[in-house]
């Protein structure tokens, strides 16, 4: 197996506020069990079950993830783009489970953004 990758050591960088992508990561499962671990330019020579990982990089942001829309937001969850903790840990936005659909918590979603009232 010979690979030619890039944006292993370095990760998409973001614009205009938005956070960096996701580095990309190659790496062989032998059958033995032994990880080998891939740079972005590599040569392994492959036997039979052994198992080959190729995670891409992800693309950098754009724009501050905290001023992305709150339905976006909803909506990227439902997708499977984002991750509930994700979605609050990076966006500012509480979801929740209310009535079995996933929903904006409004409320916590102004305070975590804004601060309380008053402040």
């Amino acid at each position: 197996l010979s690979i030619t990758a890039e944006r292993v050591k370095l990760r998409p960088w973001g614009l205009k506020g938005g956070m960096n992508g996701a580095s990309g990561e190659h790496y062989v499962i032998k059958a033995n069990g032994e990880k080998i671990q891939l740079s972005g330019k590599d040569t392994v020579v492959l036997s039979k079950g052994d198992i080959v990982v190729i995670n891409t990089p992800g693309g950098g942001g754009y724009g501050k993830p905290e001023e992305r829309d709150p339905y976006l937001v909803l909506e990227d969850v439902k997708d499977g783009k984002v991750s509930l903790s994700s979605a609050y840990r990076h966006y500012l936005v509480k979801i929740v489970e209310k009535d079995g659909e996933l929903v904006v918590d409004f409320e916590e979603t102004e305070r975590c953004r804004y601060g309380s009232k008053g402040d």
